[in-house]
């Protein structure tokens, strides 16, 4: 059973938060509204295309470092 990566805000993002400053677009700030810790990177993205950003605009804010993802995990070994 593959588990979902769900992304998380960094310390970056949330500040960009709370600041509500013209350092990121419009987009990117919708997608990292979404970014709560509990939604899985497939309900982020769904919701993110629904309000009109693309998934370029969550890749940006994973390459600005407002969020990350957890590493994956190497697939178990055979029983």
């Amino acid at each position: 059973m593959s588990v979902l990566p769900v992304p998380t805000k960094t310390a970056l993002g949330q500040e960009a938060v709370r600041r509500r400053t013209g350092e990121i677009t419009q987009r990117h700030r919708t997608v990292l509204f979404l970014v709560d810790g509990r939604r899985p990177l497939s309900e982020v993205l769904s919701l993110a295309h629904q309000a009109g950003a693309a998934t370029s605009h969550f890749e940006d804010l994973v390459r600005m470092g407002y969020v990350e993802l957890p590493p994956e995990e190497p697939p178990a070994p055979p029983p």
